[in-house]
């Protein structure tokens, strides 16, 4: 076993895989320093949310935000070209995630997993395939790589497939089609597929349809025989994704990262195929170097693949609904099933004089910021704090902070979500204890499928 993680395989397709990876990350953050997004989310808000344990992380001013990301354009495209790859891969996977602790609102699955493929690649040599590392090195270029290399990336990006099939797994989903058939509801214009709509089966088979491809394209991938079909596949089911719903880069990050399920020579079997490439030569492999393996490397290798295994699952150990409590809901790719919305309002009182006020978070907050924090207890908790700051520090006054949250889930009727009589500034957010999270919905979601039958 530990021979075969060591056996050389073929650099070519990991060079492949870094100009992919390069040039849609640098595409990405010129896209955000252009878009106008930076002083949306940075200039309008007074608070920003953290995650736990990473209260420490600053939060930079638009301006500040701005330069952070040129910097991190600078390092994609480094990696795009292969020049000092493994130093600038490494610099912007500590930047990249820097910037996603700045405010915790801003979390999405595809920057998760943005971080954990240039932190992995960050160990490769892929700058030495197509790259200028390989040109700097001359007649030391290396032609090969160990195949723990191109192991780890496959099953890195089989994790999302599988967890996001786990987590699609439940009676809304596959049952009555929510949220599936609330997306589709205000999407009826899209063009080409908005008057499939129409049909109140079509929910259900497209939840159907997604849960499949998650639960089994990483098999159709790795047989060689289905292989060209199965990508074929991923292309047409992301695009459908990409054109249906606004979840930014996923869908291509998605489809780059299965081409590592391609042979590890197939950019030099493109390259013979394509008649314009006839006068590129191809270098001829040198004669594998045999490899010893390390117990350090299997066992690091080990750790990975069992913490990216059951991670995800940690909501397994909470009781209630994770869609609901929200508790292990992030970094476990749980991608696009739920939908889920809030109205909050807090009460502050004074516990000298009794006095009551009423305070809606939206004039400290975006709304996006807003919309994302208000069905989350744990972001509902960290406001009601800053609230309680705000008022000792400008009114010199020792508060009592309460929440009225009604959140809906999956188009339920709205429901508490947080016990009103809780003060919240008492919560320990590091305690197992979660009682101020109210019990969940019980009943099933509105369906047009079941209400048809």
């Amino acid at each position: 076993m530990t021979e075969r993680l060591t056996r050389p395989v073929d650099l070519r397709s990991l060079g492949a895989f870094r100009i992919l990876l390069g040039g849609l990350l640098l595409y990405g953050e010129l896209r955000y320093l252009t878009s106008g997004w930076i002083p949306l989310q940075f200039g309008e808000s007074s608070y920003f949310f953290k995650y736990l344990g990473a209260e420490w992380a600053p939060t930079w001013t638009p301006a500040g935000v701005s330069l952070h990301h040129g910097i991190l354009a600078v390092l994609a495209l480094s990696i795009l070209v292969g020049w000092r790859f493994r130093l600038c891969a490494a610099l912007y996977c500590v930047g990249f995630t820097f910037a996603q602790l700045m405010d915790a609102t801003n979390y999405l699955n595809h920057y998760y997993q943005v971080a954990l493929l240039t932190f992995l690649v960050a160990w490769m040599p892929l700058g030495h395939a197509y790259g200028l590392d390989g040109r700097r090195a001359g007649s030391a270029r290396q032609q090969q790589a160990p195949a723990w290399m191109l192991y780890l990336l496959r099953f890195q990006v089989a994790v999302v497939y599988l967890h996001a099939a786990i987590a699609k797994i439940g009676s809304d989903w596959l049952l009555y089609g929510q949220p599936m058939d609330i997306w589709l509801a205000s999407r009826t214009e899209t063009p080409l597929i908005g008057w499939l709509n129409q049909f109140a089966w079509m929910p259900v088979a497209m939840s159907w349809g997604g849960f499949l491809f998650d639960a089994t394209i990483v098999g159709w991938l790795l047989w060689s025989r289905s292989r060209p079909f199965a990508y074929a596949v991923v292309v047409v089911f992301h695009l459908m994704t990409h054109l249906l719903f606004n979840i930014g880069l996923f869908p291509w990050i998605m489809m780059i990262s299965t081409t590592l399920f391609f042979a590890p020579d197939w950019p030099q079997r493109l390259a013979r195929r394509v008649g314009g490439w006839k006068g590129t030569p191809v270098a001829t492999l040198q004669a594998p170097e045999p490899m010893s393996p390390r117990p350090i490397l299997v066992a690091a290798l080990a750790g990975w693949v069992l913490f990216q295994g059951l991670f995800p699952l940690r909501s397994l150990a909470v009781p209630g609904n994770v869609l609901w409590h929200e508790q292990g809901m992030r970094f476990s790719w749980r991608v696009m099933v739920r939908e889920k919305n809030a109205s909050l309002d807090y009460r502050i009182k004074d516990r000298a004089s009794g006095r009551v006020w009423h305070v809606n978070p939206k004039r400290y907050l975006t709304w996006r910021q807003l919309g994302e924090m208000s069905p989350q207890p744990m972001m509902v908790v960290q406001m009601a704090r800053h609230i309680a700051d705000e008022f000792e520090r400008d009114r010199g006054l020792d508060v009592a902070v309460f929440a009225d949250v009604e959140a809906s889930l999956n188009g339920r009727a709205p429901q508490p979500l947080i016990d009103p009589e809780v003060d919240l500034t008492q919560i320990n957010l590091w305690s197992a204890d979660r009682s101020w999270i109210l019990p969940g919905p019980t009943g099933p979601p509105p369906s047009r499928w079941v209400a048809k039958k």
